[in-house]
């Protein structure tokens, strides 16, 4: 089984671009979904470790509270990647879990879907990388558009994740996603037959 992973920063159409790959019938791992899945089931070792940092101020009737969460993690890089550490091996259990599932289950391929695939070094599960990105005049308009937030804020997150342009150099396959939905579908096509093709994919 080959794993195909998409990423790409803030506002680069990168789950846009995951709903056309699975719409051709790629199953797909989304990491974000997983991660929010691990906050919301209660685990207790991994509410341990947050309490332990944040306290139980992160808590609503003994679950945590993301938003609070969000909203200290967030002010600081060495917070937000104290929690990402933390998060990390158990969203890194599950993932391979979930890959040897479809492995078990005869799929061919699986998309990968990590906005932060390579500041988790996840890229080491993917025979090929596909990274999705924006002219960033495009992007800013799409975030303020779809989010509501100033430059400033855009700014403030972008700087928690990697450069953008890094991310398109480091990948296999890039997306440019700077014109239509049809034109960022086109895309995704065309780069998932040169894949299957690569990788003789049937």
């Amino acid at each position: 089984m080959r794993v195909i992973a998409l990423t790409g920063g803030i506002g680069c159409g990168k789950s846009t671009a995951s709903a056309f790959f699975q719409a051709m019938g790629i199953p797909c791992i989304d990491a974000d979904k997983l991660c929010h899945e691990l906050y919301n089931s209660g685990n207790p070792d991994l509410l341990r470790k947050i309490t332990e940092r944040w306290g139980n101020g992160v808590l609503t009737d003994g679950r945590l509270d993301r938003a609070a969460l969000a909203d200290i993690v967030f002010q600081s890089k060495s917070e937000l990647d104290a929690l990402n550490a933390m998060i990390k091996p158990f969203a890194e259990q599950e993932v391979r879990h979930r890959l040897e599932q479809f492995r078990n289950d005869g799929e061919k391929a699986v998309l990968l879907d990590v906005p932060l695939l390579y500041e988790a070094g996840w890229d080491e599960l993917a025979d090929v990388v596909i990274a999705v990105w924006t002219p960033p005049a495009i992007r800013d308009e799409r975030l303020q558009q779809s989010r509501g937030w100033n430059l400033a804020e855009i700014r403030r997150r972008q700087q928690f994740q990697m450069d953008d342009h890094e991310k398109l150099e480091r990948a296999d396959y890039g997306i440019i996603n700077g014109g239509t939905q049809a034109e960022l579908e086109e895309q995704c096509r065309s780069v998932w037959e040169r894949i299957s093709s690569r990788l003789n994919i049937r």
